[in-house]
């Protein structure tokens, strides 16, 4: 399947999960406080040093930060062993990959789907097009093989893929990833590891220490979704220094707020947070996963980060389950509008125990009112 950018993207919108008033308009419910299970973000909260620190950080409004965000950069190369310049600041993942994107202008990128809408959306808006290459959930949304992706990279100039994949938890291995970069080093290999501290061993797997990477490989990290904070809109490109630079290059001046310089420089102090973080997400998974899995008339895929996809297929229409939980005061993602989600796929974030129990308890018993 090809994107046609000039054409598709004035009818291409943000598309945003976490809208609960959105979805009870549409389905025509009174709008009520729901517990949002659609943001993936760390359930233990902001990370500490943020929240000692922001009382004292109002006098920055007055202060430019960096021209460059050195003090983001400077956390990566701290935190994750980075070479010199191998990192590039930005407003967010999001607004970075926008920004690489931009800067290639690549002909036509092939994207492993389902996926973040933003990686179509970002190729689009630069009049790149798309090629998908879809996941199977016959096979659990398993990878594609190293022989298919490098079929893929064949046919374009590069190729875009999630690790782990939003919303299916695909993960990669990281050789495969290198070697895939180093023997078409003529193609660019863009990888999204927004969740990859989610994931168990995460050191053992993420890209990010891999280093140097190649000149072609670039890896795109956020801060905001492990360390609970969206507001702040903070994270980072790394890549090989060369091309570190020539993107630094075509950014504009000051791509990170002072306070999201502030809050990045308190981070290589959470270790006691991140432990916390892997070892709750880590048991609830293992703890939920068996439950979800002996309700009838619904299917769960094995997670790997700190989000769980789910297929109703109690009813033809997965508004049931989406109606029956908000009028329980919960939310879920509805994933259809993904390619090749449509029928009926919904995912959800894990946050706290008693939270999770109660949405587990939800889908068991509105599962059990319908029957095919």
């Amino acid at each position: 399947m090809t994107g046609r950018p000039a054409a598709s993207l004035e009818k291409e919108i943000h598309l945003h999960g976490g809208d609960p008033a959105h979805t009870q308009r549409r389905l025509g419910l009174e709008p009520h406080p729901v517990v949002d299970f659609s943001v993936n973000i760390n359930p233990l909260g902001p990370a500490p040093g943020v929240l000692q620190g922001w009382p004292d950080w109002s006098r920055d409004i007055e202060s430019y930060p960096t021209v460059t965000g050195k003090p983001v950069a400077q956390f990566y190369q701290q935190y994750w062993g980075l070479e010199p310049n191998a990192a590039l600041p930005g407003n967010g993942s999001v607004a970075l990959m926008y920004h690489v994107l931009g800067t290639l202008r690549l002909r036509k990128l092939a994207i492993v789907t389902p996926s973040f809408h933003d990686y179509t959306r970002a190729a689009h808006a630069v009049e790149t097009r798309t090629i998908s290459l879809p996941l199977s959930a016959e096979v659990q949304f398993a990878p594609p093989s190293p022989a298919r992706l490098a079929a893929a990279l064949e046919d374009a100039d590069g190729l875009m893929l999630g690790h782990p994949n939003n919303p299916t938890g695909t993960l990669y291995e990281r050789a495969m990833l290198l070697e895939l970069a180093q023997r078409h080093a003529d193609k660019w290999v863009l990888v999204d590891e927004a969740f990859i501290q989610f994931v168990e061993d995460y050191r053992a797997k993420t890209l990010l220490t891999a280093q140097p990477l190649p000149a072609n490989l670039l890896v795109f990290h956020s801060l905001t979704k492990y360390y609970a904070l969206p507001g702040l809109r903070l994270g980072a490109v790394i890549g090989h220094p060369e091309t570190i630079d020539m993107l630094r290059r075509q950014q504009e001046p000051w791509p990170v707020s002072r306070i999201a310089e502030r809050a990045a420089q308190t981070l290589l102090e959470a270790q006691a947070y991140e432990a916390e973080t892997q070892r709750w997400i880590a048991s609830e998974r293992q703890r939920l996963m068996p439950h979800l899995r002996r309700i009838a008339r619904l299917r769960f895929f094995r997670p790997t980060a700190n989000f769980i996809l789910g297929q109703w297929c109690a009813t033809r229409d997965l508004d049931d389950l989406l109606r029956g939980l908000l009028r329980g005061g919960l939310h879920v993602r509805d994933c259809r509008n993904f390619a090749g989600l449509e029928r009926n796929y919904f995912r959800f974030a894990l946050r706290s125990k008693t939270e999770n129990d109660r949405l587990l308890a939800a889908m068991r018993k509105l599962a059990g009112t319908y029957h095919v």
